[in-house]
């Protein structure tokens, strides 16, 4: 009988932390996931950009045309694929940039406090213009911009 008390009450104490664990710590897991998202994005940019800049140098200058002709041509093993929830697909600019659309203003906020966001906030103190190609980051190597009225950002890397 004692055996059985003992056993109950240890039960209950595991489910209490557990949920406590929840509670106090959920908070702390979907800030892990978004900087894990955050982080992924950023890294992704820089292997197209280190690709990029390889193929500009033994392309005499020349800056690739969009992402597929960097894995085509060996600069990539293939195009780096980002989580479902992240966004879609990468895209080349011109003037030597990255950019990709961003579907978390959670991880769009994030990638622009890991950039240095001089705000604090996550927000970018200047603005960008994927489709233009131009890049005024505030002083940032990268950034993304979030727009407040649509369910999408912008990112951008710069290499």
């Amino acid at each position: 009988m004692f055996s059985l008390i003992i056993t109950i009450i240890s039960i209950a104490l595991v489910a209490a932390l557990a949920v406590a664990t929840l509670y106090f710590g959920g908070s702390a897991f979907t800030e892990g996931t978004t900087q894990a998202n955050a982080s992924g994005v950023i890294n992704q940019a820089q292997q197209i950009g280190g690709a990029s800049t390889l193929y500009t140098v033994r392309n005499a200058g020349d800056h690739p045309e969009d992402v597929e002709i960097l894995a085509t041509e060996d600069y990539l093993s293939s195009i780096p694929a980002l989580a479902a929830n992240i966004g879609g697909s990468w895209a080349m600019g011109d003037e030597g940039f990255v950019s990709n659309v961003i579907l978390s203003e959670a991880v769009c906020g994030a990638i622009n406090v890991e950039a240095g966001d001089p705000n604090g906030d996550g927000t970018v103190s200047g603005d960008f213009d994927s489709t233009a190609g131009s890049m005024d980051l505030g002083g940032m190597p990268y950034g993304c911009d979030w727009d407040g009225g649509e369910d999408e950002g912008a990112f951008l890397y710069g290499y």
